[in-house]
């Protein structure tokens, strides 16, 4: 089977989420965008910078995320979406990503606190 992967269930099986989808790396050929790499950096910096994960954890997920990546294929974007997506989070960035630990829907995770929520628009 080939399949694209999203970044939240990426970072539900790389921060051990009780939702990790059943079917994870039980593909033939995995594919993603160019924006997989910074979305799941975001993420894990983000969580290191708020004292959800320390420097230890941090560079062993980094290890983890950065090993995983080297196994899948990247979709490259063209320059007209790049620009776009540029000009959401420079405009206009309190849009995109869940602001609060507590959010509803970003319940699940790493000391249940992990956004699954990243860059859904409110």
């Amino acid at each position: 089977m080939n399949v694209y992967l999203e970044t939240s269930v990426f970072l539900r099986w790389l921060l051990n989420s009780s939702k990790i989808y059943s079917g994870f790396q039980k593909w033939k050929s995995c594919y993603t965008s160019e924006l997989f790499y910074i979305e799941v950096s975001r993420v894990l910096n983000r969580l290191r910078l708020e004292k959800e994960i320390n420097d230890k954890e941090y560079a062993s997920l980094f290890k983890t995320f950065s090993d995983f990546y080297k196994t899948i294929y990247i979709v490259e974007m063209n320059k007209t979406i790049k620009q776009k997506i540029f000009r959401i989070f420079s405009n206009n960035n309190r849009d995109f990503g869940c602001n609060s630990f507590k959010h509803s829907n970003c319940s699940e995770g790493r000391k249940s606190k992990i956004r699954n929520c990243f860059f859904n628009s409110r």
